[in-house]
C-alpha cells in the first residue's frame, strides 16, 4: 500500500525526523507503532473521561503523557493540541477542553492512518 492510494493529510508526522529518532531501524519503526496503536487509545480513553468529569489534574497529567508520545512520532499537530490541554488543566482553565479534545481525536486519528501507511511501506522494504 502506498501512500499516495490514501487519503492521509501529509504533515500528521514528521517522516524524515521520526524516522533520523530511531536510526533509520524501520524494524523499530514498526514496533513502535504497533505499540502506539495498541496502548493509545486506552489513554485517549482515559483523557475523555477526565474532559467529561471535569478533572482538571487528570486532564493535566494524561494530556502530559500523550504529548510525549506523540513527540516522539514527531506528530507537531497532535503535540501543540495535548500541550494545550495540558496547560488548560493546569491553569484549571478547562471550558474548551472539550473541544480541544475533539481536535486531539482527529489529531490522533490522522497520524494512526499516516503511521498504518509508513508501517506497511516499512515492512515492504
Amino acid at each position: 500500500m502506498r501512500l499516495s492510494t490514501m487519503k492521509v493529510r501529509a504533515e500528521s508526522f514528521d517522516k524524515a525526523r521520526f524516522l533520523a529518532s530511531v536510526g533509520g531501524d524501520v524494524k523499530l519503526v514498526r514496533e513502535l507503532v504497533s505499540l502506539l496503536l495498541e496502548c493509545a487509545p486506552s489513554e485517549l480513553e482515559e483523557l475523555r473521561e477526565a474532559v467529561k468529569h471535569r478533572d482538571k489534574q487528570g486532564i493535566e497529567r494524561v494530556a502530559h503523557s500523550l504529548k510525549s508520545v506523540f513527540n516522539n512520532f514527531a506528530a507537531g499537530d497532535a503535540v501543540a493540541v495535548a500541550t494545550k490541554l495540558e496547560a488548560m488543566g493546569h491553569d484549571g482553565n478547562i471550558d474548551t477542553a472539550e473541544q480541544e479534545f475533539s481536535k486531539l481525536e482527529t489529531e490522533f486519528a490522522q497520524l494512526c492512518s499516516a503511521l498504518m501507511v509508513f508501517r506497511n511501506e516499512c515492512i515492504g522494504d
